[in-house]
């Protein structure tokens, strides 16, 4: 597949700095997303910048897109998924749909952030920001997109291998509860809590309060 995109348009949908000329822009998002994409997702791609115009600057970047052959393989080895967990992108997208039909949080991973008794549970908006919200009550925390897509990664690869979490990304409004209640559930939080707390414990000034 390939697809052609306007270089002031992926600025603006990537949140590039306006600092990075475009070369910065292709080293550093682009080039790390295309690392991530590939080690993490069945999605790989090559691209190429075009001038368009009289000009002599870079207007657009050509994709193309194809399968990422060897994540497929051992996904192959992994017992039969849901079609959703089949890509990262299908996993998004089954994300985003439970948030539409429970019109809550639908991240709601329940992570011990090494603060006493207090626990979180991860949910998203429209805008697909990712939130904490203490269990206990108290400010909720917005994390930023870029840090939202290592929650992403991070609870993509752990769902492909645990039933747990993916029969827990099958539970609609209501059930939630529930299944927090159950002790295998509450230990598969809690192995959650290394990795992602991590994102949340940053001095990232991009991590800021909700309210």
């Amino acid at each position: 597949m390939i697809e052609e995109f306007e270089i002031g348009f992926l600025r603006e949908r990537l949140i590039v700095p306006s600092s990075y000329n475009f070369g910065m822009m292709k080293d550093r998002v682009i080039e790390k997303a295309k690392e991530d994409l590939e080690k993490h997702t069945d999605i790989r791609f090559t691209y190429q910048a075009l001038k368009k115009g009289s000009g002599n600057t870079f207007t657009h970047i050509e994709f193309i897109i194809s399968k990422n052959f060897d994540v497929l393989e051992e996904m192959e080895k992994i017992e039969q998924l849901p079609h959703y967990l089949q890509s990262y992108l299908n996993f998004v997208n089954k994300l985003r749909t439970i948030y539409k039909e429970t019109s809550k949080y639908f991240m709601q991973l329940k992570i011990d952030l090494g603060d006493g008794d207090k626990s979180y549970f991860f949910g998203i908006n429209k805008d697909d920001l990712i939130y904490a919200m203490p269990f206990d009550g108290g400010d909720s925390i917005q994390v930023s997109k870029a840090k939202a897509e290592i929650i992403y990664n991070s609870s993509y690869l752990t769902a492909q291998h645990s039933k747990t979490y993916r029969d827990f990304l099958t539970v609609h409004k209501g059930d939630f509860w529930d299944l927090a209640k159950d002790e295998e559930s509450r230990d598969y939080y809690k192995s959650l809590a290394t990795e992602i707390s991590t994102v949340l414990k940053s001095n990232d000034p991009r991590i800021k309060p909700m309210f």
